[in-house]
């Protein structure tokens, strides 16, 4: 039975981090918030980080890091390949 839980879980994780496949990190973030309900600031909270930090994030301003990699990973119970992958950072155009 233990061996049956253990084979169930591995595939409901597989089968969870290979419909997110083609979404970038922050993209992935974006749909799990959705799906989860969950705010900015409640995740903030939950995983111990700013909320500037989450909006950074999800504003394409920051990378995600690798502390906050694993804590998104634990969280959602996703691999942490998933929040790993590259992504571009928009630049902002300062005023003078």
């Amino acid at each position: 039975i233990e061996l049956l839980e253990v084979l169930i879980e591995d595939y409901d994780r597989r089968l969870i981090n290979s419909k997110f496949d083609d979404l970038n990190p922050v993209e992935l973030l974006k749909s799990m918030l959705k799906e989860a309900g969950l705010s900015q600031n409640k995740l903030a909270k939950e995983i111990g980080v700013s909320r500037q930090l989450i909006s950074d994030i999800l504003h394409y301003r920051r990378n995600i890091s690798k502390e906050v990699n694993i804590k998104l990973s634990k969280y959602f119970s996703m691999s942490q390949e998933a929040f790993g992958r590259k992504y571009e950072l928009k630049i902002l155009k300062r005023q003078a």
